[in-house]
């Protein structure tokens, strides 16, 4: 372990120092976890540092009087399982007891980050991305993804065209003609721009808000019919529902489909007997 700086007040130190696996492993095997091990908050953090998306985190590493880790015991088990080494802020000589106010402040949510990063409607923004990376990780078959924020923000650097899609479903979000979701119109916006690029994708989620010129038998006019339907009843859309309604309405309004009704809902009630319909490429 290599301490870097260090101060002292009341008798508490603090140092930035650069810790291997082992050094993480031995302060695990004295370890009082102050509340309970989620594995997938470490696995989250192990994905982070296997990836290289690890900065220096803002909460420390704290031990008590008797040496006992009384903070991080997540992302010191999160470093043992990649075996990488990692700089952390160690507080010692906490008073026992003192766990309970540590780490206590606000978490840095995505849509925080998301609005330090200059990017407007952050919390739609955030919404839509999270839709977006579910999409990627499983095909929305599981109810979430678990990535973590620094993963979220790499499917953002990755795929820049997602700021489109939310400045799309912002436009609409408040005077929508077909009662969908914003975050559900950004990422259907999302899976069409993949295949047929931001301009078609903009002007089909543009006819399916508007609903401006649209003939009986319009794909786009059942839709709209449907969902305010089931609005009216009280019947709750999920987000992959819609995303699979607005998806199905794509398609069949490029192929030239008279439609009367939309179906909204799959068969089966399990989500791993359920796909997302792929967007069909112009021909």
């Amino acid at each position: 372990m290599t301490a870097r700086r260090s101060t002292a007040y009341k008798g508490i130190t603090l140092s930035i120092e650069t810790w291997t696996a082992a050094d993480a492993e031995k302060a695990l095997k004295k370890s009082h976890v102050n509340r309970n091990f989620r594995a997938y908050q470490a696995e989250k953090y192990a994905t982070d540092m296997r990836n290289n998306d690890w900065g220096l985190a803002d909460s420390v590493i704290a031990f008590d009087t008797r040496g006992y880790l009384v903070n991080g015991y997540h992302r010191m088990t999160a470093q043992v399982m990649t075996g990488k080494s990692a700089t952390w802020s160690v507080m010692r000589n906490v008073p026992v007891g003192a766990q309970d106010d540590l780490d206590q402040g606000m978490v840095r949510t995505l849509p925080d980050m998301l609005s330090y990063m200059g990017i407007n409607n952050a919390q739609l923004a955030g919404a839509t991305l999270k839709l977006i990376a579910n999409i990627m990780d499983n095909g929305m078959t599981h109810a979430r993804s678990k990535l973590s924020v620094q993963q979220l923000l790499k499917v953002l650097s990755d795929y820049p065209e997602i700021k489109t899609a939310v400045d799309v479903a912002t436009a609409y979000r408040k005077n929508s003609a077909t009662p969908i979701a914003p975050s559900v119109l950004g990422a259907a916006h999302w899976m069409i721009t993949e295949v047929n690029g931001a301009n078609d994708a903009t002007q089909f989620i543009e006819r399916v808000c508007e609903l401006t010129g649209e003939k009986p038998g319009s794909p786009v006019l059942a839709l709209s019919k449907r969902v305010n339907e089931a609005k009216r009843n009280r019947v709750r859309l999920t987000q992959r529902d819609g995303l699979a309604a607005i998806i199905k309405t794509y398609n069949a309004d490029k192929q030239g489909k008279v439609v009367q009704r939309v179906t909204l809902f799959p068969k089966s009630n399990k989500m791993t007997d359920f796909e997302l319909p792929a967007v069909k490429p112009n021909r």
